[in-house]
């Protein structure tokens, strides 16, 4: 447990970045989960997301801030142009705590985290974990993406199976906490 005064502990509002590849207004289970988790964060929450049409209707909307970036669709120059953007905006607006939607945005996280000193954790659903043990992908592949999960603080994962899969693919089991996603009964 860490002492109140320790200097561990951020003083006034917690400040977290999530970063993400895909976030609202796109429809999908990762992105309506990382929009509550943002809506509900403590203290101060900005997002790291590439720009998508209809994105400014739905960020005006928000109490938490929303950064967007216009980015190729290409995956690799995608983290690329977030890794610069991250740079550049943890320069001006330093956070405690960096999260990552997924494994592959868990890339710029580990980037953005070695560069500015700060922590991070991911987000682990299902498939890009299995597609990590997969002895199909290349050695430069799993190592990478490996090194990612076990450099991560914590990995957040929603199922056993995920559980069992992370720990698999070699992070030790006291950084793998499951939390199932919500389902909204009210629907």
């Amino acid at each position: 447990m860490i002492a109140a005064d320790s200097p561990a502990v951020p003083k006034g509002p917690y400040r977290t970045l999530l970063v993400t590849l895909t976030f609202p207004p796109v429809v999908g289970g990762i992105e309506t989960m990382m929009h509550h988790l943002m809506r509900n964060m403590p203290g101060e929450a900005t997002v790291l997301a590439p720009r998508t049409a209809g994105c400014e209707a739905f960020d005006r909307g928000q109490r938490y801030r929303v950064i967007r970036v216009r980015s190729p669709r290409w995956t690799p120059l995608r983290s690329l142009v977030l890794i610069l953007h991250g740079v550049r905006l943890l320069r001006r607006h330093p956070v405690d705590h960096i999260q990552s939607s997924n494994m592959f945005a868990g890339l710029i996280s580990m980037v953005l985290g070695r560069i500015h000193g700060v922590s991070y954790s991911v987000y682990a659903h299902a498939a890009e974990i299995t597609v990590l043990n997969s002895p199909l992908r290349s050695r430069l592949y799993r190592w990478l993406f490996s090194r990612v999960l076990k450099n991560a603080v914590r990995i957040l994962s929603i199922s056993d199976f995920t559980s069992r899969e992370v720990v698999r693919a070699g992070v030790p089991a006291d950084q793998v906490f499951k939390i199932p996603n919500g389902t909204d009964t009210t629907l």
